[in-house]
């Protein structure tokens, strides 16, 4: 008998751990999927004084699901992107907003580049009227 219950602890167990991960996973990609990330990203990767901090080839790494500066509304998203380079690693701040009665295109408010050595690089500041 005890060895069934067990067989069902280590079975819910796997399985728990196996949502979990999934869970997070779909979280990750529907985040990294929206047009506030994906326009950042370019504008980024377009951006000399980023890339020659950084170093190619950029890549974005998971974000903190954990962080509450991490938001996303239909309105508006906060999010902090960590990105690696070849030589140096940073955390992208997005700042992003949508009028959702002229268009469902993010408009990218804010973006600035937090480089690991405590450089800090504004890409995008746009003033709010």
């Amino acid at each position: 008998m005890s060895s069934v219950l067990t067989k069902i602890a280590i079975y819910g167990g796997v399985a728990s751990v196996a949502g979990a991960f999934f869970c997070y996973n779909a979280i990750q990609v529907n985040l990294a999927s929206g047009g506030y990330y994906t326009e950042s990203l370019r504008i980024l990767q377009d951006t000399p004084a980023a890339l020659s901090e950084l170093g190619k080839p950029l890549r974005p790494t998971y974000l903190d699901l954990g962080n509450r500066e991490n938001l996303v509304s239909e309105k508006e998203a906060r999010l902090i992107i960590p990105v690696k380079g070849s030589k140096s690693n940073g955390l992208l701040r997005v700042e992003a907003s949508r009028n959702l009665e002229t268009s469902l295109k993010w408009n990218i408010d804010r973006l600035q580049l937090d480089l690991d050595s405590g450089k800090r690089i504004v890409i995008v500041e746009r003033m709010s009227t």
